[in-house]
């Protein structure tokens, strides 16, 4: 199977399961199942995929059409413009919590402007 069909039925799965946002989906899930950027998959759309990515490839997508979030499947969940690796132990930051740090820094910058 080549990384774009790979793609396709990713996305067809997770869309028939109501999944949010099944094309970044499946190519997410794939680029971990592949260990590759996304552009990778647009560059190179008839690679073969082995056999060992196709397995953890499929275990993905089942394990996210069953509800289980992106960010525990491949482990990380970039906030603040840094990588920060994620379990179920633990809770997702996100991205709106980037704006409470955004205005701490505000509120900082302004405090030190008007000290001097």
């Amino acid at each position: 199977m080549t990384l774009q069909t790979a793609v396709t039925q990713g996305a067809d799965l997770l869309a028939a399961s109501g999944t949010p946002e099944p094309r970044l989906t499946a190519e997410l899930l794939l680029c971990h199942a592949v260990h590759c950027e996304r552009t990778y998959l647009y560059a190179h759309p008839e690679q073969e995929l082995r056999e060992v990515e196709w397995i953890h490839y499929g275990r993905w997508l089942h394990e996210r059409m069953q509800g289980k979030p992106l960010q525990y499947i491949t482990r990380t969940q970039e906030f603040y413009g840094r990588p920060f690796r994620v379990s179920p132990s633990v809770l997702i930051p996100r991205p709106e919590t980037e704006h409470v740090i955004e205005a701490a820094i505000a509120h900082r910058q302004g405090a030190a402007a008007a000290q001097h």
